[in-house]
């Protein structure tokens, strides 16, 4: 009867958590597209931003918590609330600023010539080249950027550093301090709540756009595109209005001038981002000298434990993920029917399960260095699976047709084709579901339940213990140690795998 009693607020709750989540969502889209454009105005400011989104997406949003929350703390609850959001944001920007770089910087030779001979101008080019083409992996992409704004919502709504704690209402909020509380029961009603407002906002707002999406594919012949209903055919229309509206003369006046001095801003950015980070770096040996030895030592041991950890979870979810991607890809008619199911599945945050799967998983032996790589497994399986599935749609028709014409053989056609042609995309996949392996380290290695701690060494317990002690010196340290291991693997696995692909394409 209790329970029954909670009903409405919980559900009032989730749409509080929904409003922020769409909120952050288009502050997402802006970003990434503006991002995108900067990275690519020069080489030198390419590099230097791309290194740097490389290493703020791998690090975990409770890193971000501190410097946010002391910034926006003395404003009230306004200041929790716009907190929150920025938390929420540093969980979903990340794989979308990827996919729309990664998709204009591999534009068709041919397009971009018939772009030239026309004569776009910066706008139309958006709209009429550069949003259609990339519109596809982006649709992809925005679906798990809604999972990962779900993901961290417990962690965004509720956080606390030493005496200081936040807490916003909110699903996420709720969820969490019922599973501190180990009330499982409500813990379990917030999730169907949550997991039912998941599955609404999917068929409202991103089966749509994912069918929209099949519109927009690059092909070199015209081939059937699916039937879009009398609503999605609405949505269509009124965004077709929106983008002529868009491109108007004061926009176009506007880009046509940062272009001129595409360059002048290239190396203001580049040479501002460089003091920036110099002076940033001595802040943080100021703040390093006062560490003992020890925990310097323990806290670059800590890096090793969680990197096999997140090695074998993005292990398991490349080993899941891209078969099923690639037989959805090429089994197109079958995929609309199930892909429903699939994109609601995936909507539902792996926290919000942590009750469940822990409470069952921790009885075992190993159990709890199960359910770390389980968690881990399930903060990446999502980006391989959509990366890897919009690859193989962007493959053109007419080259799948010529390779059944010849009786090309599975294994030949994955070999020669497939991987191939959606390389590009299974690149960002890998790169987005690093970064999520590793955001997931904090909340595997570091479990409340029932009021009892449950610690497995490495550098996400590193963090989330100094967090919770309000050792900020340390934490700000672990967290420097793993910016700086993931920067060396970017280096020199990343990049060289990101080179090989851009010859091979070229």
């Amino acid at each position: 009867m209790e329970i029954i009693r909670n009903i409405p607020e919980i559900l009032f709750l989730s749409f509080l958590s929904l409003t922020r989540i769409l909120g952050a969502y288009i502050i997402c889209l802006a970003a990434a597209i503006i991002i995108s454009y900067i990275a690519t105005s020069g080489k030198k400011i390419e590099k230097l931003i791309i290194a740097i989104l490389d290493i703020l997406q791998s690090i975990p949003v409770l890193s971000f918590t501190p410097a946010v929350m002391l910034f926006f703390y003395k404003l009230g609850y306004l200041g929790w609330e716009i907190a929150t959001l920025v938390l929420i944001i540093t969980g979903m920007v990340w794989n979308m600023i990827f996919s729309f770089y990664s998709s204009i910087k591999s534009l068709p030779e041919e397009a971009l010539e018939v772009a030239k001979s026309l004569r776009l101008d910066p706008i139309r080019r958006f709209f009429v080249l550069d949003f259609p083409f990339s519109f596809p992996a982006l649709a992809f992409n925005s679906v798990m950027s809604f999972a990962g704004g779900w993901y961290f919502l417990m962690y965004c709504e509720m956080f606390s550093i030493g005496e200081i704690e936040v807490k916003v209402p909110g699903i996420g909020s709720f969820i969490l301090s019922a599973t501190e509380r180990g009330d499982l029961q409500l813990a379990f009603l917030g999730f169907l709540s949550m997991s039912a407002v998941i599955t609404i906002s999917y068929l409202i707002i991103w089966r749509p756009i994912i069918r929209l999406s099949y519109i927009f594919k690059y092909e070199f012949e015209h081939h059937e595109k699916p039937e879009l209903s009398s609503s999605e055919k609405l949505i269509f229309s009124a965004v077709k209005k929106i983008m002529r509206k868009l491109s108007l003369s004061r926009m176009y006046n506007f880009a046509e001038k940062i272009i001129r001095k595409r360059e002048t801003i290239s190396n203001i950015m580049f040479f501002s981002t460089l003091i920036f980070l110099t002076l940033f770096s001595l802040l943080l040996f100021l703040r390093f000298v006062n560490l003992k030895l020890e925990d310097i030592i323990k806290t670059i041991l800590s890096i090793f434990p969680t990197f096999f950890r997140v090695i074998v979870g993005v292990g398991i979810s490349a080993a899941v993920s891209i078969p099923i991607a690639i037989f959805l890809g090429l089994k197109r008619n079958l995929a609309d029917k199930i892909m429903p199911a699939i994109q609601v599945l995936s909507s539902i945050p792996a926290t919000a399960l942590l009750p469940i799967m822990f409470a069952i998983l921790s009885k075992i032996p190993y159990g709890i260095e199960l359910n770390a790589i389980a968690i881990i497994s399930l903060s990446s399986i999502w980006y391989i699976f959509y990366n890897t599935l919009a690859g193989v749609r962007s493959i053109p028709q007419e080259v799948l047709d010529v390779a059944e014409s010849i009786r090309m053989g599975l294994k030949d056609k994955i070999k020669k084709i497939i991987i191939p042609g959606s390389a590009k995309d299974m690149f960002v996949g890998f790169l987005t579901a690093w970064g999520g392996a590793w955001n997931g380290s904090f909340v595997a290695e570091f479990i409340e339940f029932k009021g009892e701690e449950y610690k497995l060494f490495g550098i996400g317990y590193m963090i989330s213990e100094s967090a919770e002690k309000g050792n900020k010196d340390l934490m700000i340290f672990s967290t420097f140690i793993m910016a700086s291991f993931i920067a060396l693997v970017n280096i020199l696995v990343w990049r060289k795998i990101l080179e090989k692909i851009s010859a091979k394409v070229k």
